[in-house]
């Protein structure tokens, strides 16, 4: 086979999988630190472009130690990124990528791990696929 002219960029490929409906949660059941962001998609939106709004949102953060996923909430229009306890980027260094006070910025949960589990409604769940390019 010959290589493509076209490669295909990382960057249009997705690097998140649905889970599920339903909070992101690890394998004892509980949820993660993120970050997170409202008015990135219009609220008829189809989920399709709600999550890759959200995942053009998480590319910005996703090379960082401990991100594991993202979730779309439909109903407050929420974006979020995830992270394992503890993991969250410092706020200086997400001050400098996604601008101050353009985020909400979650710590007090303590999920470890991957995400494993989707539990209840009005959030879609994706887990961040690693890859060994």
């Amino acid at each position: 086979v010959a290589p493509s002219s076209h490669p295909v960029t990382l960057s249009s490929i997705s690097r998140y999988s649905m889970v599920g409906e339903g909070r992101c949660l690890d394998t004892n059941r509980q949820a993660f630190d993120n970050i997170g962001r409202f008015g990135l998609w219009n609220v008829n939106d189809s989920l399709s472009v709600k999550k890759n709004a959200c995942e053009e949102f998480c590319r910005k953060v996703q090379s960082q130690p401990g991100h594991v996923g993202l979730a779309v909430n439909i109903v407050s229009e929420r974006c979020a990124c995830l992270f394992q306890d503890g993991m969250l980027p410092p706020r200086n260094f997400l001050n400098s990528i996604l601008g101050a006070d353009r985020y909400k910025y979650v710590q007090d949960n303590i999920g470890q791990g991957k995400v494993s589990f989707a539990y209840g409604f009005e959030v879609f769940c994706y887990a961040f696929v690693e890859t060994n390019l």
